[in-house]
């Protein structure tokens, strides 16, 4: 997720009001020296890019205030010491779906998946390229001393600490950008459903990063925002018998920062082709700047069976795929090995569903199995989520098998996991 400009220009507010007087009253309460890294530009470039200063973590915080000192610190550290690189990548995670309407709750559960690539995709990676500023990342800092911490230093000399939040601070970070993914999932379905009385109230926070204990470099770290989410909703056109239904489910956010000192920029982390298509994967190695082309090696590889890559990054779709392939770019740059991946989905979409029989008359007691056809024949995602309007008069399962319970009409519907599209069946039970 890209810092927003309203980040960023509290980011000096910040530094000045919390963190700062944090690190001076604190900073003899835990025994640390950190490392810095820093990438050093240099005439020829045979020499020496990097100046190391090892220290080590010495000791674990002993308390909340330690542990945010510990964590000033060590970002603190991490941006003197020149990040050339650092890229997020934000996740959502939905839990405990309720609803009344069991039909409407299984939908959800069925379609939470795609749900959350939604909300995913509603953020962007952010990177810091060589030689800019990467003092900005310190804006989303806890600003106050957590409820819990947990720290351990693993047999690989790895520190891993997470900080608990039970009362929400600095709200005024992540509630606008959380609030406004749920928002945009919301909005483009407008065709099926609409929502009123919608609530999203935050819940845990939880901050957890890794660092190396040996060095004191910061390796990563992760914000866990979570939320309890209901509304009414009153689903629309063709799905409008359903009416309006409670609705409530947990959604969490997790936003994950890398942290590199070289690496690889690519202009797009997710792709969508069709079988056929073709396009150029931009890449840009971050490395120090006067390098040659020959003092680095970029490679790319992937699963041949689906599509293919030459060694420009273009990307020629072969094959339909259910789950994402991903393309690995790998750049060969100090003795060391440095990847990325784009994650590219090639999927023919589905456009039209049709069920076996529009309209169908049973007696009580009878069962009767319905088929769903999907067009075009070699769409990608073929899944249907099976739904009755009236689960008292006639249940249907997930193979289309229908089952009448009671005299009345119903209808059945099977609707494309991929695209949303409906197909119905009008049902009439007599005794």
């Amino acid at each position: 997720m890209k810092l927003s400009e309203k980040k960023l220009s509290l980011k000096s507010i910040i530094l000045l009001t919390i963190i700062i007087p944090v690190l001076v009253i604190a900073a003899s309460s835990v025994a640390i020296v950190i490392t810095a890294k820093s990438v050093q530009p240099q005439e020829t470039a045979d020499a020496s890019l990097f100046e190391e200063k090892e220290y080590e973590i010495k000791a674990l915080p002993k308390n909340e205030e330690d542990a945010l000192t510990l964590l000033s610190k060590l970002f603190d550290s991490a941006v003197k010491g020149g990040i050339v690189k650092y890229d997020s990548r934000t996740d959502a995670i939905i839990e405990e779906i309720t609803c009344e309407n069991k039909s409407v709750q299984d939908f959800f559960s069925f379609a939470s998946g795609s749900i959350c690539e939604k909300l995913s995709s509603s953020y962007e990676a952010s990177s810091i390229k060589y030689g800019e500023d990467a003092s900005a990342i310190l804006s989303v800092l806890p600003g106050s001393a957590p409820d819990e911490v947990e720290a351990e230093i693993t047999d690989q000399n790895i520190l891993v600490m997470k900080l608990t939040y039970n009362t929400v601070f600095n709200n005024m970070y992540f509630l606008s950008d959380d609030t406004a993914a749920v928002k945009l999932f919301t909005t483009e379905n407008a065709g099926v459903f609409s929502v009123v009385n919608e609530k999203f109230v935050p819940s845990v926070f939880v901050f957890t990063l890794t660092a190396d204990a040996v060095k004191g470099e910061m390796l990563n770290f992760t914000i866990d925002r979570a939320y309890d989410y209901s509304a009414n909703i009153a689903f629309k056109n063709s799905l409008s018998d359903i009416g309006t239904t409670p609705f409530s489910m947990k959604v969490q956010f997790s936003e994950t920062y890398n942290f590199y000192y070289a690496g690889i920029d690519i202009t797009a982390d997710v792709m969508t082709l069709k079988v056929g298509d073709y396009t150029t994967l931009g890449v840009t190695p971050y490395v120090e700047a006067n390098l040659q082309e020959n003092e680095y090696s970029l490679s790319f590889s992937s699963d041949e069976k689906y599509l293919t890559v030459d060694e420009n990054g273009q990307i020629t779709a072969i094959e339909n795929c259910e789950e994402p392939v991903e393309v690995t770019i790998t750049l060969e740059y100090l003795g060391k090995t440095f990847t990325d991946v784009c994650r590219v989905y090639v999927v023919t979409p589905v456009e039209t569903v049709r069920i076996s029989q529009t309209s169908l008359s049973m007696k009580k007691g009878e069962e009767h199995t319905l088929s769903a056809e999907i067009k075009p024949d070699n769409a990608t995602i073929k899944n249907v989520i099976w739904m009755s309007s009236d689960r008292n008069t006639v249940i249907v399962d997930s193979t289309g098998l229908v089952k009448a319970l009671k005299k009345g009409t119903a209808t059945v519907k099977a609707v494309s996991e991929q695209g949303l599209i409906v197909a119905k069946c009008e049902i009439t039970v007599t005794d």
